[in-house]
């Protein structure tokens, strides 16, 4: 199965038809969420669904859907699931003139409880540029080490998450968070803890492959140090061999040992 971008749903816009936000909580429980769909199949197209447990025995549906008739209303849809016996309540919302927001939801919390926000990518990516115009080299150097930053506190929570041992082990798999992230799919090409980690980005969300700006991914190269230092308990240096937005098909790094240290 091809991979694909994971599409998220903030707010939604159809001026053709009625859409609605549905949000369920029901017994976690095999069976409740079948339910709910089921009971929804013949009144509403969905759009996009997500379900997540809470720690207190319930769990969350919440969707987005057209109404596949005209005169569906969000009452209706809350009074006919709420007669299910595995649902405890329902909020649903109508879009207005078109637009349907997200109303229920205050932020996001990944599956590790660290709160997160989202940015569009062109937009970070215009506030990088902005830094290294105004700074010159200075603005690199700054992303440098703002991305150091970031890498070391990422792995020192992967660390004392999963341990040292874990970490090390699974280091490559871990580079996959990139990918679902949207920061570029990582490829690793040599990897020899101590020797040399080289490894390609396709898709790096840093340059996003814009020629005619900047030639460096500073911040993403600042990350991969900051990240593997971490992981590995060395000193590193890192050389981003092909940028993409010098031409390259993409983006690719090399990072040796900056002091020849023993791994502990």
């Amino acid at each position: 199965m091809k991979r694909v971008p994971l599409r998220t749903f903030f707010y939604y816009y159809d001026t053709k038809v009625k859409t609605f936000q549905i949000v369920v909580m029901m017994k976690d429980v095999p069976g409740a969420l079948n339910n709910v769909l089921e009971r929804l199949r013949d009144r509403v197209d969905l759009i996009n669904s997500f379900s997540y447990s809470l720690e207190d025995g319930t769990a969350i549906w919440s969707g987005f859907g057209r109404a596949l008739s005209a005169s569906e209303t969000a009452e209706g849809l809350r009074g006919f699931l709420i007669e299910s016996r595995t649902v405890q309540d329902v909020d649903v919302a109508a879009s207005s003139k078109g637009l349907l927001v997200d109303t229920f939801h205050l932020g996001l919390v990944d599956s590790l409880g660290v709160p997160r926000i989202v940015l569009s990518t062109p937009a970070l990516r215009r506030v990088f540029s902005d830094v290294a115009r105004m700074f010159g080299t200075g603005g690199a150097t700054l992303l440098f080490e703002e991305g150091l930053s970031m890498g070391r506190d990422n792995a020192s929570f992967m660390k004392k998450l999963m341990g040292p041992g874990i970490v090390r082990a699974k280091a490559q798999e871990l580079l996959g968070v990139y990918d679902s992230m949207g920061w570029g799919i990582s490829v690793p090409r040599e990897w020899k803890p101590g020797e040399r980690f080289a490894l390609k980005i396709e898709g790096c969300f840093e340059c996003g492959g814009e020629k005619g700006g900047r030639t460096s991914c500073d911040f993403q190269r600042g990350h991969l140090v900051g990240l593997l230092s971490t992981f590995y308990d060395m000193a590193l240096d890192c050389t981003e061999t092909k940028c993409k937005a010098r031409g390259d098909s993409a983006c690719e790094f090399e990072l040796r040992p900056s002091t020849p240290l023993t791994i502990r």
